[in-house]
């Protein structure tokens, strides 16, 4: 807790520029909620995100208009020639259990490991992706004849995987 801020019964309570904000917040993988309430304005907000990044700054910025807001810079978009994702288009094992299918719509790259929902990744340079819900990095290794091996980062761990 802080001067402007207590905990209630699991709520947060906070107290700024003349209002009292009840609020909780949650996540899980890739995903961000926020509740809040204004009782003495009757106000009450709902955020909810398909992203990591934290949806309390969103929620408390509805309820008041005075909230901080970060300063986010957004993410540079990096063209790919299609041609290139092309290359990267398959399936790759990584364990007898997971593979990792890598699938391209437009300028798109997604990849969908086993048993988990297909993520977009974004690219960071012509063979450098990052998917952006999670911290994940993904890397396309071409050999001097062409075979891609994808490398996945995550955690601090690295895991490799050959083209099936």
């Amino acid at each position: 807790t802080t001067p402007t801020m207590r905990i209630a019964l699991g709520w947060h309570v906070r107290s700024m520029n003349g209002r009292t904000i009840t609020w909780h917040n949650g996540g899980t993988g890739g995903f961000r909620s926020f509740f809040g309430v204004d009782s003495a304005a009757s106000l009450a907000t709902v955020v909810l995100t398909n992203g990591g990044d934290s949806s309390d700054e969103i929620g408390l910025r509805v309820l008041d208009p005075a909230a901080p807001l970060r300063n986010v810079t957004p993410k540079p978009v990096v063209a790919v020639p299609e041609a290139t994702l092309d290359r990267y288009v398959g399936r790759y094992s990584i364990t007898p259990q997971m593979t990792i299918e890598v699938t391209r719509d437009g300028g798109k790259l997604f990849m969908q490991p086993t048993a988990q929902p297909r993520l977009r990744i974004w690219a960071l340079s012509e063979r450098a992706f990052e998917v952006r819900v999670v911290p994940v990095t993904v890397t396309f290794e071409p050999d001097a004849a062409g075979v891609v091996t994808l490398v996945i980062q995550q955690n601090g761990a690295t895991m490799r995987g050959a083209r099936m």
